[in-house]
C-alpha cells in the first residue's frame, strides 16, 4: 500500500520508519525534562498541600485587616511628622447657577482689548481680531478681521 506524502510516494515501511524517527524524538525530549523534585527545589513548582495553602492565605488576611484596623489617626501623624498640614477638604454648599451664560470677554471695552492684545496700533491704524465681519471667509481667517484708522482722540471702536 501507498501514502501519499507532500511530493512522493511512500511506502508503509517507509511510513513506519518516519513515525518511529519522530517518536523517538519525543521520547528523548521528554526524557530531558527536570522531575517534580528538581522543579520544587527551584521553587517552581510548589507542593500541592490545599491545607497549608488555606492556612497561609487566612494568616495573610488576617494580618491586613488587623493593619487596616490600627490606622493611626491625624494627631499622630502631625507627630510623626508625616502630614505637615491637613489634607482634609471642607465641602460647602455651592449656589446652583448656569455657568454657560455668563461671558466676560463680551464686556470688554476697547481699552481693554488693546491692553489684553486683541488689538494692535499699527502706523496710525488700529488692527482687530475682535468680531467677524461680513466678507470673512473660512480660508481667511489668519488674516486680521477689521482694520481701522486710529482717531484723534484715541478711542478705539472694535
Amino acid at each position: 500500500m501507498y501514502l501519499q506524502g507532500p511530493r512522493k510516494l511512500m511506502t508503509q515501511g517507509g511510513y513506519d520508519m518516519v513515525q518511529k524517527l519522530f517518536l523517538d524524538f519525543f521520547r528523548r525530549r521528554l526524557s530531558q525534562r527536570p522531575t517534580a523534585e528538581e522543579l520544587e527545589q527551584r521553587n517552581i513548582l510548589k507542593p500541592r498541600n490545599e491545607q497549608e495553602e488555606q492556612e497561609e492565605k487566612r494568616e495573610i488576611k488576617r494580618r491586613l485587616t488587623r493593619k487596616l484596623s490600627q490606622r493611626p489617626t491625624v494627631e499622630e501623624l502631625r507627630e510623626r511628622k508625616i502630614l505637615i498640614r491637613s489634607d482634609y477638604v471642607e465641602v460647602a454648599d455651592a449656589q446652583d447657577y448656569d455657568r454657560r451664560a455668563d461671558k466676560p470677554w463680551t464686556r470688554l471695552t476697547a481699552a481693554d482689548k488693546v491692553s489684553r492684545g486683541e488689538c494692535w496700533r499699527v502706523g496710525g491704524r488700529t488692527v482687530c481680531w475682535v468680531g467677524t465681519p461680513v466678507g470673512m471667509t473660512v480660508g481667511s481667517s489668519h488674516l486680521p478681521l477689521t482694520v481701522k484708522n486710529l482717531p484723534e482722540d484715541g478711542r478705539l471702536d472694535c
